[in-house]
């Protein structure tokens, strides 16, 4: 690197990372917004969609989770794509279950289903909205814990 624009750099991604921060998301996700405009898209239209509940001044906080394709594999092997699938009916109950647990706002998720996903692409984008740390870190846990394990299934293409 030169020392030409480094500190316009610098101060560009420390914006972008305060920026993500104040989301809740996982900073790692800074690549894959940083890369792609539409991961950063989708990540404003998640916000959008909670802040525009009519009981959005009930909330204290919002978590969000981002699920991303990994370039490896949980066994380490490299991974060339992904596909999701995804049990809409399963979910619409379960997201109605958990909205009527305490202390709930709202959840919004956005599944990316169907298609072939490249390590880097969102997989998914779940928010959980409501009054309290301890409901909202629950609903989120729980409401990902099930659509990761008895709802979504997943097609894993390794590089040969």
């Amino acid at each position: 690197l030169k020392p030409e624009g480094q500190i316009e750099l610098s101060r560009n991604l420390q914006i972008a990372t305060a920026a993500i921060d104040a989301t809740g998301m996982c900073l790692f996700i800074a690549f894959a917004i940083l890369d792609q405009p539409e991961t950063f898209q989708a990540l404003i239209d998640v916000i959008n969609k909670i802040k525009a509940n009519p009981e959005y001044t009930k909330c204290g906080m919002v978590l969000y989770h981002n699920g991303i394709v990994r370039e490896s594999s949980r066994a380490g092997e490299p991974v060339k794509s992904l596909k999701v699938h995804v049990n809409y009916p399963g979910i619409e109950k379960l997201i109605e279950e958990q909205k009527n647990r305490d202390g709930i706002v709202d959840i919004i998720l956005e599944i990316y289903d169907e298609k072939e996903l490249f390590p880097g692409d969102d997989v998914m984008v779940l928010a959980v909205a409501g009054d309290i740390r301890p409901n909202v870190k629950a609903v989120l846990s729980d409401t990902l814990e099930a659509i990761k394990t008895e709802l979504t299934s997943k097609d894993e293409i390794l590089l040969d």
